[in-house]
């Protein structure tokens, strides 16, 4: 069998691309060049033909399978299909591509602990791009929960417990979850509402007088400086009394100190039904002394203010658990009136006032000595 030299050329180049995977030859030219005997042509133009279905499929597949259909199952071939690589290189490019987004997340999450990136999706196509959307969708979806329960985990431990996570759209695990977190938030909110209150209540024994239930020395020390103050800055008139019980002692040795216990508590009630105002104050401040501070326009009716509860106080009667009366009982008081900025200090008020008292004691008592 003769073969032309042109057709043996032609015949090299063909095998040469077709290790190329090129089978795109020229099939008339072929013939052409061997007329006398066809068979080796028809064999090169069937075995193109065949090659070239199946690198039509394949790239059909590869094209599916980039585009995230995986339905069919890719043909693989032992020749160097330039074509089909080229799907491949593709194909591994858009994995590399979702594999580096998502560790890149994973590191994000596990070193910040906090879901705030996405998957990159500028390069992706067709199926890819869609699921990373949608994995996208739920990294936001995630990271709106989480910020919710970290944000009142922060709240909550600075002390905040008016906050809670919005349970609408939640499901499964994640509505579990915040409503375990908003359930733990109400109850520590309640605690802390019960906390308050029992420290209010705290606050108020420490300041009580057990045995009168009206403010104490302790509350009287801690409350006056400040109200001096206020009527300072106001340039207001402030009135300060101090009332001792007369002769108590003899009240405490001849009817016992649970009758003398009962005169207190009696006195003390007179003093609190007349102190009606907000901005004035009344106190126990030792065993028989009461203190009185409060506002009048001049000191005239901070007088009269004072004589009336004097005059109150005389008009008690005290029974004693052994039906024993007790009356006629009269109290002394100092009483100093004057403008806030003429006081130095609490302790000169006090002092004052107390040597008032005193000349009320030595001149007879049951009377009020007024500066």
């Amino acid at each position: 069998m003769y073969i032309s030299d042109e057709y043996f050329k032609e015949l090299v180049q063909i095998i040469n691309d077709f290790s190329q995977g090129n089978f795109n030859f020229d099939e008339e030219k072929l013939k052409t060049l061997y007329i006398e005997n066809n068979e080796l042509t028809n064999a090169l133009i069937m075995f193109k033909k065949n090659q070239t279905e199946h690198i039509n499929d394949a790239i059909t597949i590869l094209n599916s399978f980039i585009n995230g259909d995986y339905s069919s199952i890719p043909i693989i071939h032992d020749n160097d299909y330039s074509a089909i690589y080229k799907k491949y290189n593709q194909l591994s490019e858009q994995l590399d591509l979702i594999s580096k987004n998502i560790n890149d997340i994973q590191k994000f999450i596990i070193k910040n602990g906090i879901i705030k990136s996405s998957l990159n999706t500028s390069e992706l196509t067709g199926k890819w791009l869609y699921n990373a959307n949608n994995l996208n969708t739920i990294l936001n979806y995630c990271a709106t929960i989480f910020n919710q329960i970290i944000r009142v985990l922060h709240n909550v431990e600075h002390g905040n417990l008016n906050t809670k996570i919005n349970e609408k759209n939640l499901s499964g695990d994640f509505l579990y979850l915040a409503q375990t977190i908003n359930k733990m938030t109400k109850k520590l909110k309640e605690i802390d509402m019960e906390n308050n209150l029992q420290k209010e209540r705290l606050e108020m024994l420490s300041h009580t007088d057990a045995l009168t239930g009206i403010y104490n020395r302790g509350y009287f020390n801690k409350i006056v400086p400040n109200i001096l103050n206020t009527a300072k800055r106001n340039d207001a008139m402030i009135s300060f009394a101090i009332i001792d019980i007369d002769l108590f002692k003899n009240i405490n040795d001849t009817y016992g100190h649970l009758a003398g216990d009962k005169v207190l508590k009696n006195i003390a009630s007179i003093i609190k039904r007349h102190i009606t105002r907000k901005n004035d104050y009344y106190f126990r401040i030792g065993g028989e002394e009461f203190a009185i501070i409060f506002s009048a326009n001049d000191k005239k009716k901070a007088f009269d203010f004072m004589n009336i509860i004097r005059e109150d106080v005389s008009k008690i009667v005290t029974v004693t658990d052994d039906g024993e009366i007790i009356d006629h009982i009269t109290i002394s008081i100092g009483l100093t009136s004057k403008r806030a900025k003429e006081i130095q200090s609490l302790s000169s008020l006090f002092s004052e006032t107390d040597h008032l008292l005193y000349k009320a004691k030595e001149t007879g008592r049951n009377k009020i000595v007024q500066n």
